[in-house]
């Protein structure tokens, strides 16, 4: 489990060092300096291999800034999809149920969606248990074997138009 702290979201449609820097004011003013910041724009913080302003505030100000393609962030997304297989690989419904809710202790502050979403179609979600363990397998590894297939198509089509 990856400790929670304070947590604050704010959407804005060009992600550019002005929104970046409003957004860290209204939060140190309501909270203190963060430990981190996770953002989806690299360049917003570093151009052409040296840190922009927002870069050098981060690092004035000793704040981690975690990067969505970062392994920071790859290592969080891992963890929270191993706790996440605990719920669907459990032999019973009922099991499961216990599994989501150790899963929501631990990640709701990240991965709010996530769960609720398992929440609101727990009724359809626990079809799968009437299956047995063999098949619920089978089920559950297809669409990673489905993925791989569709990245193998798609990187053919690409050489298909590049090549001679």
């Amino acid at each position: 489990m990856i400790p929670a702290g304070k947590v604050y979201l704010k959407f804005a449609v060009p992600e550019n060092t002005q929104d970046v820097l409003l957004t860290l004011w209204e939060y140190v003013n309501k909270y203190g300096i963060p430990r981190s910041i996770y953002t989806d724009k690299y360049s917003v913080y570093k151009a052409e291999g040296k840190l922009t302003d927002s870069g050098r505030a981060m690092k004035e100000l000793n704040i981690e800034t975690i990067y969505a393609n970062s392994p920071q962030a790859k290592i969080k997304k891992k963890l929270f999809m191993q706790d996440l297989k605990t719920v669907y690989s459990t032999p019973t419904e009922k099991a499961a149920l216990i599994s989501l809710d150790k899963l929501e202790e631990a990640w709701a502050k990240q991965y709010s969606l996530a769960i609720k979403t398992w929440r609101n179609n727990w009724t359809h979600a626990s079809t799968f248990f009437k299956y047995p363990h063999e098949i619920r397998r089978i089920i559950y590894t297809t669409n990673a074997v489905e993925a791989v297939h569709r990245q193998f198509i798609k990187s053919n089509k690409i050489k298909k138009y590049f090549s001679k």
